[in-house]
């Protein structure tokens, strides 16, 4: 009778161990998820490679629906510093920011606008965006994103 309720016990005390969560304390996932993602945002907008460098994942990928192929980081870095050059007056904002939960990480969804003038002549592109967040080499990482054009 002892050593069955000893087997009950250890049975529940291993059972009711989580797994190790990537974090602690009282800031929960999606707040720090949030937070890289305004980082991530401030960074996108003002065309600060450096700062994106830090927040992407080593495989990290963008992709677009309806096109073939995707591009990596090191292409996604390189293009993004190209970008002041070709649009010296490109402004870039992002609105409508919503979180989801999924699998290991996050999912967040949003708009971004795209506007510039050049040669007198204004112009407007605007994207959905879908990104994955993971836990990655102690902190929160974009592993991909996905784009729609609105």
């Amino acid at each position: 009778m002892r050593y069955m309720l000893y087997g009950l016990l250890s049975g529940f005390l291993l059972g009711s161990c989580a797994p190790a969560q990537p974090e602690s304390g009282d800031v929960s996932a999606k707040e720090k998820i949030l937070r890289e993602e305004k980082l991530f945002h401030e960074a996108y907008e003002s065309l600060d490679a450096a700062v994106l460098d830090r927040l992407l994942t080593a495989e990290y990928t963008l992709s677009h629906r309806g096109r073939d192929g995707y591009k990596t980081r090191r292409q996604f870095l390189d293009e993004l510093g190209q970008l002041r050059t070709i649009f010296p007056a490109l402004r870039i904002t992002t609105d409508s920011i919503r979180y989801e939960a999924v699998d290991d990480g996050g999912r967040t969804r949003g708009l971004r606008t795209f506007t510039w003038r050049q040669d007198g002549t204004s112009g407007t592109y605007r994207e959905r965006y879908t990104n994955y967040w993971q836990w990655d080499a102690g902190r929160w990482r974009l592993t991909s994103t996905e784009l729609s054009t609105e």
